[in-house]
């Protein structure tokens, strides 16, 4: 489950518009 929140947590940050990662 650490993949899934990894992956989940960029998708999340991309939607909103962060590009800071």
């Amino acid at each position: 489950m650490g993949f899934s929140a990894a992956a989940i947590c960029v998708a999340y940050q991309a939607s909103s518009g962060d590009t800071s990662t």
